[in-house]
């Protein structure tokens, strides 16, 4: 075998390697890359049978009124941001329609987010002394900054009446609520945030302008679905 011989055979090993080494990239990032959620513009409106029951244990109120035609309960992350934009626009709303919409939302923490679990027992603390929405407020706007340290202060923003009630709350262990939250999403097939309840319809995607076709169609006696 002459040298130029050798050298083919050599260039023809390699680029055969080379081969091999992509296929098994490729192989390999087929079955070890994460599984991401796919968005999707797909509109469905699906009643929940046995709703107030279900949610008993889980649903924590932001704010009520008896002569609301429409509940929305949002399952929420307080560490998601499509949560904070979402909360805003309903601020928004509520500000134009006072006593049309009763909110209340059900933890769903979600294993990305370090503070989010913190969040929810922080807010759970909140709630124990009648400041749910304002806290809930408060941690949406320091979302970027949410940890250990500034719990008191979120609780202090949001008029929390007694700061040392609300360390003692801190200290023990987590609420049930965000447990109950969790389970509920689970059997509902829930997994996103945020996923919105208007009445008793499952509305999903909870995007924004969907979620208020929802409410006016509820409130005036019409399907979300129509």
């Amino acid at each position: 075998m002459n040298k130029h011989e050798s050298f083919d055979r050599a260039i023809s090993v390699l680029i055969l390697l080379v081969a091999i080494a992509a296929f098994g990239v490729v192989i390999r990032n087929q079955f070890t890359k994460p599984q991401v959620a796919t968005a999707t513009n797909e509109r469905s409106a699906k009643r929940i049978a046995d709703w107030a029951e279900k949610s008993r244990e889980a649903k924590r109120v932001l704010r009520e009124d008896p002569r609301a035609a429409v509940t929305l309960t949002v399952f929420t992350d307080f560490e998601c941001p499509f949560c904070r934009r979402l909360d805003s626009l309903v601020a928004d709303y509520s500000a134009k329609h006072k006593h049309g919409l009763a909110l209340q939302l059900i933890h769903l923490p979600l294993g990305m987010h370090l503070n989010a679990i913190p969040a929810a027992h922080a807010f759970e603390c909140a709630l124990e002394q009648g400041k749910s929405e304002s806290f809930a407020r408060s941690l949406y706007e320091r979302q970027s900054s949410l940890g250990d340290a500034i719990w008191e202060s979120v609780a202090t923003s949001a008029g929390v009446p007694s700061l040392s009630d609300f360390q003692a709350c801190m200290r023990a262990p987590i609420p049930a609520p965000v447990e109950a939250g969790k389970s509920l999403a689970k059997e509902l097939g829930v997994s996103i945030t945020p996923t919105v309840v208007v009445n008793d319809w499952l509305i999903t995607p909870a995007d924004p302008e969907y979620v208020f076709e929802a409410i006016k169609a509820v409130a005036a006696g019409r399907s979300p679905s129509q």
